[in-house]
């Protein structure tokens, strides 16, 4: 009778954890490193050989294709400036061209404009983005005392963080 109600007892804990050997199916993580999307905009600063700015990104993905517009400014040099960009994007790292067109800029700069190349990785949790650039200001600007001046020159060791 003892024998009997262990394996009864027995048969019932078996039958109440399911019976099976196999443990449950673990989910499938998501590859580190790999971009969502970068669509959206984009805020934060910016630093290079010629000064510090203020930028501002709206970008569109496609596939692994960016592009966008691109907002420069820098209160104390009263220098502003709106552009468009385009790049591509592999896992978390996307590499970008920056333009900002003759009549780009505004005042003074209006005549200027602005060419770069630069790398952005994004963080893991998609919130914001770091990277580093280079290119040229070119043109000459108008309206100084002293007639007219370069709009800048070469931009060097650029550095920039944008959140969204």
């Amino acid at each position: 009778m003892r024998t009997s109600i262990l394996v009864v007892f027995s048969l019932v804990a078996v039958a109440a954890c399911g019976g099976s050997t196999s443990s449950p199916a673990t989910p499938t993580p998501l590859p580190t490193g790999t971009l969502t999307s970068l669509s959206g905009t984009w805020t934060g600063t910016s630093a290079d050989t010629s000064g510090r700015e203020n930028m501002t990104w709206t970008l569109t993905q496609n596939g692994n294709a960016m592009t966008g517009t691109t907002n420069i400014s820098d209160g104390g040099r009263s220098m502003m400036g709106n552009g468009s960009m385009q790049g591509t994007i592999n896992g978390s790292t996307a590499t970008f061209h920056m333009d900002v067109p003759n009549g780009g800029f505004s005042g003074m700069m209006s005549s200027c404009s602005m060419g770069l190349d630069g790398q952005a990785t994004m963080s893991e949790d998609g919130h914001t983005m770091t990277g580093t650039y280079s290119g040229n200001i070119s043109g000459m600007m108008s309206g100084m005392m002293s007639g007219t001046q370069s709009c800048g020159g070469a931009m060097n060791n650029g550095q920039f963080t944008l959140t969204r």
